[in-house]
């Protein structure tokens, strides 16, 4: 029997033991330094993307972001470079009629020409009819020092601005046509005071026996007697005194006929008042006879109305609804800004519409036409 034994002289272990930890330590450091480096690379990069906000930071910026936008009532839109959305709010949702825009370019939204284009340049300078609503689009470039990050553009809804606009401007014409009345009613009575003064007594009768059978308030407008609603013959008479100052004469069509009076009377002189306006600057640009005929109708519980003017007629019916600047025509005298698109707008949330009858032109005026339901209270005997 033998016995072997092999192993390692306690010498050379603690020999090689120091080469062998420094290599380990070598190798240790050099992975703490790559680490370190990457590390650095990452975060440069990540503040270049969140643009140095920290990662503490970015939830409670997610909540206020999300509470401003959308507890706002106007409607916001954040597109990039490339027009593609980024930030599409609920209300810019609603007021756009689309669904799920963040991704998508403006341009395969099917939004209105006229709409796309604004987002996609510089806004609207105007209010945009889109779908029953009017909207005023205004958009700002968003930068950071030196670099671009696109544009917003924030949707404001005018809607009910723009229609108490018009009716303002209703009441505001009849204010001043009963006002012109009131003095032309008082030299009246002046009048008749000077003939009895003067003792001439039968004179100052007749007088006021006219007077008397006329009323205190002469609208001095053809026809208007066939007109039974009282608010819309006030309206048309203030309408036909500003014609008169234009040097254009205004008068109800023979063949008008409306019995009953009207209860939705605002959104039919809103619409009326448009389509007037229109005529008489039409008729106003172009050499006499300068005259403006409207005709009312009514339709069971719906009205007509007719406007013709001896202007020289409209070049384009259908460009005459679309939305426009005021002044990049000057020569254009039907559908100026949001008259006729919003006044169609108008009629079509009742139901109804407004339609070019006869463009007119070679030396005949335009007609336009109304149709506005559900306005008119019908008697019921």
């Amino acid at each position: 029997m033998g016995e072997v034994s092999v192993g390692f002289e306690r010498a050379s272990v603690f020999d090689d033991l120091p080469a062998l930890i420094g290599g380990i330590a070598v190798a240790v450091a050099l992975a703490v330094a790559i680490g370190a480096v990457v590390a650095l690379f990452m975060r440069r990069r990540l503040e270049r993307l969140t643009l140095g906000v920290q990662p503490e930071e970015l939830v409670s910026l997610v909540q206020t972001q999300t509470a401003v936008l959308e507890s706002a009532d106007e409607g916001v839109v954040a597109l990039d470079d490339a027009g593609v959305v980024r930030v599409c709010t609920a209300a810019a949702e609603r007021l756009l009629g689309v669904r799920d825009a963040v991704g998508r370019p403006v341009r395969d939204l099917g939004l209105p020409p006229a709409v796309a284009a604004a987002l996609s340049g510089t806004g609207a300078s105007t209010g945009l009819p889109l779908g029953d609503r009017v909207v005023f689009i205004d958009v700002r470039p968003v930068r950071r020092g030196a670099r671009s990050f696109g544009r917003v553009a924030t949707l404001r809804d005018r809607t009910d601005v723009m229609a108490l606009s018009g009716r303002l401007d209703s009441v505001r014409a009849m204010s001043d046509a009963l006002r012109v009345q009131r003095h032309e009613n008082a030299n009246r009575l002046h009048a008749a005071v000077g003939l009895l003064d003067a003792g001439r007594t039968h004179e100052a009768r007749s007088f006021l026996a006219d007077l008397v059978d006329r009323g205190s308030v002469d609208w001095a407008v053809p026809g208007i007697d066939l007109v039974a609603d009282a608010m819309l013959q006030s309206f048309v008479g203030a309408k036909a005194l500003s014609a008169r100052e234009r040097g254009v004469a205004l008068r109800v069509a023979d063949d008008s006929f409306l019995a009953d009076p009207i209860d939705e009377v605002e959104d039919v002189v809103a619409v009326l008042g448009n389509l007037i306006d229109n005529a008489v600057t039409a008729a106003a640009a172009a050499p006499a006879p300068r005259e403006v005929e409207v005709a009312v109708l009514g339709d069971g519980d719906a009205v007509v109305l007719t406007v013709s003017d001896t202007g020289s007629g409209i070049a384009d019916p259908e460009a005459v609804f679309l939305p426009r600047d005021r002044g990049d025509d000057p020569a254009a005298v039907h559908g100026l800004g949001i008259g006729l698109p919003l006044s169609r707008e108008f009629a079509r949330r009742r139901g109804g519409e407004v339609w070019v009858v006869d463009p007119g032109g070679d030396g005949r005026g335009a007609v336009v036409a109304a149709r506005l339901p559900s306005v008119i209270r019908e008697d019921p005997a």
